[in-house]
């Protein structure tokens, strides 16, 4: 799990029929991205990804990052992230949350 650049939450995982159909019944819906090879969802579905894919998080910055989202905690999130992505500029908007 990773957040991805449109601000969604990338999903990669080896192909297998019944993580497929898991992944299919989340709410809300993700798609497929082919491209990239990975499930797209909203940042809405974070709670219910975490609950049934969180073991599965690659990226420990990210995944903290979404666990402090999902928790309310927006300050911390952002600051997460920019740890996480220096390079990535931040807008004063997001800075001001």
């Amino acid at each position: 799990m990773r957040l991805g650049a449109s601000g969604g939450i990338e999903l990669v995982l080896p192909f297998d029929a019944v993580t497929q159909a898991q992944l299919r019944a989340v709410r809300p819906r993700g798609f497929w991205r082919s491209r990239q090879g990975c499930w797209e969802f909203p940042l809405e579905a974070a709670l219910v990804l975490r609950q049934g894919f969180g073991q599965r998080f690659y990226d420990p910055r990210r995944a903290m990052a979404i666990r402090a989202w999902t928790d309310g905690d927006l300050r911390l999130a952002l600051r997460l992230l920019q740890w996480a992505s220096p390079a990535q500029a931040v807008s004063p908007a997001m800075q001001a949350a």
